[in-house]
């Protein structure tokens, strides 16, 4: 992913001229509701780089920082209402399961706590960093972990059921991790040497592979797999866009575009933004309908907010793009240099909930 890859070598390099945090303001879309400074103590000219996800779940706010932290905050006023410091740093995506918050570090830890109390269940050491969220699937919990492995838990015990160990050749980068999916006991993943394959979720056997990007670099197929037309929607990180029969991985058709995240299915249709900072609607038939430039960098988000779109980019900004026009209504930007979402955004009724590369928690209403 090249203008990720870019983004993060400006972390590296001095920042000692970084904009001071602005007052937030209302603005006619904007309504801001509060935020905090999730920021680790860190050197100057070494800014850690948040990945983290917020969730909302019945008005309240869990994430997971980069401190080691997770805190469990009141939707509507910030308050917390509980947190626990962990032994390594946290982040990526957090999941609910029944009366659970699950969520892992950075050392590969994954931690299960009561989602009212924090009151922990159980703790397990998978030792390989986890940043994507897991999947669950008949009392199973599916981690894909950077370390390109592919485990298989009991989602009540976190009792190891199986794993699947990637070879993945140095070359290839991994800034995000594609989440399984699991559709009529088969379970759709994408590696970062460029395969996509299909698993049975009893055993963890192989069912199938197929290899999409054939780039010498940049080839991880990072896009979280979804079912669109009875296809498997799947993409690296330069494309192509494929579509595969998730019977046998056969490639149905592709187009010579590289979503920027995830696309966001909507009806018999596809969304999503480029990393040219064009925004793309694509129709059943697997075609393009529309594609225009709506920001000068890469999108890196998406969420539907108020009937709206919303996107964010490379650049900190954040974009509300009307659902009928594709047309920027506004743009707002997240009030700190070197700003952008890694992650993905949160969205529970009029509340939406972004958390920046810069380690703020944003909750806008």
């Amino acid at each position: 992913m090249k203008f990720t890859l870019l983004f993060c070598l400006l972390f590296i390099i001095s920042c000692s001229k970084i904009r001071p945090e602005p007052a937030i303001r209302d603005l006619s879309f904007f309504h801001p509701v509060w935020y905090k400074n999730l920021d680790p103590i860190h050197d100057a000219g070494n800014l850690p780089i948040g990945f983290a996800t917020p969730l909302i779940h019945e008005n309240r706010v869990f994430v997971a920082d980069l401190k080691g932290q997770i805190s469990c905050f009141d939707l509507e006023s910030g308050r917390v209402l509980w947190s626990h410091l962990e032994d390594s740093p946290l982040g990526g995506q957090l999941a609910i399961l029944n009366d659970h918050v699950l969520y892992a570090s950075y050392s590969g830890r994954v931690y299960s706590r009561a989602w009212r109390t924090g009151e922990i269940k159980y703790a397990v050491d998978l030792k390989a960093p986890i940043e994507s969220a897991p999947t669950f699937y008949q009392g199973r919990m599916f981690i894909h972990m950077r370390n390109h492995q592919l485990m298989a838990l009991d989602s009540e015990t976190g009792k190891i059921l199986w794993s699947y160990k990637r070879a993945v050749p140095f070359a290839t980068t991994l800034q995000r991790v594609a989440r399984p999916l699991v559709v009529a006991n088969k379970l759709f993943i994408g590696f970062a040497d460029g395969f996509v394959a299909a698993f049975s979720i009893e055993e963890g056997v192989m069912l199938w592979e197929r290899k999409l990007s054939f780039a010498s670099k940049f080839v991880d197929v990072d896009i979280h797999p979804q079912i669109f037309d009875k296809l498997l929607l799947v993409s690296s990180s330069e494309g192509p866009l494929s579509f595969l029969n998730p019977e046998n991985g056969e490639i149905s058709s592709t187009l010579p575009i590289a979503p920027g995240h995830t696309p966001l299915i909507q009806g018999d249709k596809l969304i999503f933004g480029t990393q040219a900072g064009q925004i793309v609607v694509i129709d059943r038939n697997r075609q393009i309908q529309h594609q225009s430039a709506i920001s000068e960098t890469g999108l890196s988000a998406m969420t539907v907010w108020k009937g709206m779109y919303v996107f964010t980019n490379f650049q900190g900004d954040v974009l509300v793009v009307d659902s009928k026009t594709l047309a920027v209504i506004e743009k707002r930007h997240l009030g700190q240099a070197y700003s952008t979402v890694f992650g993905e955004l949160a969205v529970s009724g009029k509340y939406l909930a972004i958390y920046s590369s810069r380690n703020r928690l944003y909750i806008f209403r």
